[in-house]
């Protein structure tokens, strides 16, 4: 993208310099490619981000953990943005508190300002951030050691989170076991499962209509290797009358990505308040963009630490296995290795549908 025409030195309209740098923050992950995004721009003020109710997964997401941690994501790229065009940004988080599960969505998640800077020093992530994408195939069977993930570590710095890693096959193999369970049990609720359908696409005319969600096209396997092993093809009518049909097949791609894992990464917090959550977020996305710059591909298993019921026995076995203590939450589990090239990018919605301006503006 070009973005010369916004740079420190010519010192834009702010909104200018905002819808300049939504297209790089939107190509930021979150749950099941929702996009819970709104952002307000209203003349001569800083930018607001909030969560947009319309898009939560309550069934999947009740804590409402995974949604802030994907408007973190969201400001990441905004700031790598910013810093390429020569301004440095000034994030303020839940200006006006963050209210409950139920509110969160009537409290704007940060407030951002974007300033000249004056010794421009662009973030070396930025080239990563239209390149960046969940992997859901099958990794090479390159070996993939410690130096990789020590690569990918050292991509942020934080007081507040940590980055730790394992490649060892006899963990790998136990966790990838751990990780189908803990799928199984995400399907036993009709709720959760219905969550999933909403936002799969299994047309590509669905995928650009829509803009969102994920695609069987993105699913790491595609739809065909599910028909030829069973006989059935998927189609949104088939699996409305028959839900557990995606089910069964979403589970043979777990198993499937779990085999061909040749690490694990996970983000970590000393307590699991929404600033906690916030700083995990960033730091997730600077990982994710630094392994996509090394050429590494990673998938999250946001499921594994679904904050739901049956999942509590499964994240105190992720933890022993992780060897993380009590105090801390795991708040990113991803899999790990390195990946064939290719584009498997999830859509994104236009700009314009994530902006509105406050009331009398």
């Amino acid at each position: 993208m070009e973005s010369s025409s916004v740079s420190g030195q010519d010192a834009p309209d702010p909104g200018e310099l905002y819808r300049a740098l939504l297209p790089y923050a939107v190509r930021a992950p979150s749950l099941l490619n929702a996009q819970p995004w709104r952002v307000e721009l209203a003349e001569g003020e800083p930018m607001l981000l909030w969560i947009d109710r319309d898009r939560m997964l309550p069934a999947l997401d009740p804590l409402v953990r995974q949604t802030v941690l994907s408007q973190a994501t969201f400001l990441e790229n905004l700031e790598i943005a910013a810093s390429h065009m020569g301004y440095t940004s000034s994030i303020d988080f839940f200006p006006r508190g963050w209210g409950t599960e139920a509110t969160i969505h009537e409290y704007p998640v940060a407030r951002v300002e974007c300033t000249p800077s004056k010794s421009p020093e662009e973030d070396p992530l930025f080239s990563c951030l239209n390149r960046r994408q969940t992997f859901r195939g099958a990794f090479d069977r390159k070996p993939f050691g410690i130096d990789a993930l020590m690569s990918i570590g050292r991509s942020f710095e934080s007081e507040f989170t940590s980055f730790v890693g394992l490649t060892d096959p006899e963990a790998c193999k136990k966790i990838g076991e751990l990780v189908c369970r803990a799928l199984a049990v995400t399907f036993e609720q009709r709720e959760r499962i219905e969550e999933w359908l909403r936002m799969l696409r299994f047309e590509d005319e669905e995928s650009v209509q829509s803009a969102d969600g994920i695609g069987l096209s993105q699913m790491g396997g595609g739809e065909s290797i599910f028909s030829a092993i069973t006989g059935r093809r998927l189609t949104r009518d088939k699996v409305k009358s028959d839900p557990y049909l995606f089910c069964e097949y979403l589970m043979e791609r777990c198993a499937d990505q779990v085999r061909s894992a040749r690490g694990y990464g996970w983000i970590s917090t000393k307590g699991n308040n929404r600033l906690n959550q916030v700083h995990a977020g960033r730091a997730l996305e600077r990982v994710w963009l630094q392994a996509t710059g090394n050429g590494i591909g990673l998938q999250p298993y946001h499921h594994i630490l679904g904050d739901y019921p049956g999942m509590t026995e499964i994240n105190k076995e992720l933890k022993e296995l992780l060897g993380v203590s009590e105090s801390h939450t795991v708040q990113a589990f991803f899999r790990l290795g390195y990946s064939p090239p290719g584009k498997i990018f999830t859509p994104r919605r236009p700009v314009d549908s994530f902006l509105f301006s406050p009331p009398g503006r």
